[in-house]
């Protein structure tokens, strides 16, 4: 056994682990990291929320279109026999079947596709002078909150849906209208804009982003004489057309590649993209606002997920470079010569 002074020096050379040594951060026992599915990594793309979903009540969505919940109704039997058509419906079907998704901002965007609407079976009896208001409102499917699982290509429930936002309704800015013009065309609500802004006062129909919705057509018959805008609905005598077919969740960007190249190949506001051969969305159809017009900042990450190539924008700099040195080459021989 070694003396006691040499004991002394033995302990006095050691190094002292203190609670910021680190010695003591390394032995301390690590803190069990929560498991994170593929899921719920953000992308770049809607925010997905992370907590975590009890499996009893995780549904997975089909893609074909349920029978909606909301069905039409009517206060006003003379309106009753009036049929309503959705002029564009083969459209909708077409994005029904992969699960139409709608971008919402703060500053609104118009939907696409758009609603179009004719009418039928007009041939009644009403009085002279009447005339017809038509009005679009959308409203929830159903009081949950979605998110799109990207290994599955599918979207599944959430959890409840959030506080729901204003109701608001709006009327096509070109009526009222006569029975002769309501057979005669086709009422579109290409300039509706929907949004997240709850504080708006534009008059934009303000949605939850994440969530269901079912666009509702209104038809509203006023005598001679009533004049004003329409307020209260329930005063006004009026039937509502309900179309299953529309009905699309509201997203910040778009979840599903196939929505995403539908919306370029039919959307006419969308050639541009058609002609550079873009395969994704970019900020003007509602991805990630930092990608370029007519660069291909998309890619795809593990597990089928969209989201930014990393090494794209690596590239853009490197050839930004290139250029920036060729151009100084350039000019030093320039001067070489004078």
């Amino acid at each position: 056994m070694p003396p006691m002074s040499e004991a002394m020096e033995m302990f006095a050379g050691q190094t002292r682990k203190t609670n910021f040594s680190i010695d003591a951060i390394m032995s301390t026992p690590k803190i069990k990291e929560e498991d994170i599915s593929e899921e719920d990594i953000d992308v770049g793309k809607e925010e997905v929320d992370t907590e975590i979903v009890d499996p009893s009540i995780v549904e997975k969505i089909k893609k074909e279109p349920k029978p909606s919940r909301i069905s039409a109704k009517s206060n006003c039997a003379a309106l009753d026999n009036i049929k309503c058509n959705l002029d564009n419906k083969e459209l909708w079907d077409k994005f029904s079947e992969f699960g139409t998704e709608m971008i919402i901002t703060r500053t609104g965007r118009r939907m696409f596709p758009t609603m179009r609407c004719t009418f039928g079976n007009l041939d009644m009896d009403i009085e002279p002078g009447t005339k017809f208001h038509v009005l679009l409102d959308i409203v929830p499917c159903d009081n949950k909150r979605y998110r799109y699982a990207y290994h599955r290509s599918q979207w599944l429930v959430a959890g409840k849906a959030d506080p729901a936002p204003p109701h608001r309704l709006y009327a096509h800015p070109d009526g009222p209208f006569s029975v002769d013009q309501l057979k005669k065309q086709v009422t579109s609500f290409e300039k509706v804009k929907i949004t997240n802004n709850e504080s708006d006062n534009t008059g934009q129909v303000i949605l939850n982003s994440m969530h269901k919705f079912q666009p509702r057509v209104y038809l509203v018959m006023r005598r001679e004489g009533e004049h004003g805008p329409v307020t209260d609905i329930e005063k006004e005598k009026y039937r509502t057309f309900v179309f299953p077919e529309s009905q699309f969740t509201a997203v910040t960007a778009y979840q599903n590649q196939l929505i995403t190249k539908l919306k370029i190949e039919s959307n006419p506001f969308a050639k541009g993209f058609r002609d550079n051969g873009a395969d994704y969305d970019d900020h003007s159809l509602g991805g990630s606002p930092y990608s370029l017009p007519g660069m291909h900042s998309m890619s795809h990450l593990p597990g089928g997920m969209p989201g930014m190539d990393p090494f794209s924008m690596i590239g853009q700099r490197l050839q930004s470079e290139s250029n920036n040195n060729m151009m100084m080459a350039a000019e030093k021989a320039r001067m070489m010569m004078m």
